[in-house]
């Protein structure tokens, strides 16, 4: 069985100007916020499944959906006024890095490489 994911806590999610909400399903949270443009960012993990869900919507449009499993590690920080979002995963195969900076607007870089 892999561990657990390694997880930011809620509490602090709101501090940093998140809206979360706790599943009823054991493990699984999911944190909101937004871009200084609007755009709104949401994250769902299941830290049973190790598994993460990332949306990017502008409005009624949906940008980008990103599902992943084998992640070990999902982290927020302030840099300035900005937020960068995190996530790490490991799987036997690869291993990769998703960020998510959430300021003016929001931009995601995705790396994935074989280990």
């Amino acid at each position: 069985m892999r561990p657990l994911l390694e997880s930011p806590d809620l509490e602090d999610l709101v501090h940093l100007g998140f809206l979360v909400e706790r599943s009823e399903e054991i493990g699984v949270e999911s944190a909101t916020t937004w871009a200084r443009d609007g755009s709104t960012v949401m994250l769902t993990w299941d830290a049973m499944a190790c598994s993460v869900y990332v949306g990017w919507s502008e409005g009624d449009v949906k940008r980008v959906s990103i599902e992943r499993e084998y992640v070990s590690k999902i982290s927020v920080n302030r840099v300035n006024h900005d937020l960068v979002i995190s996530v790490w995963t490991v799987s036997p195969e690869a291993a990769g890095k998703l960020l998510i900076l959430v300021g003016e607007g929001v931009s995601i870089r995705d790396v994935q490489l074989r280990v």
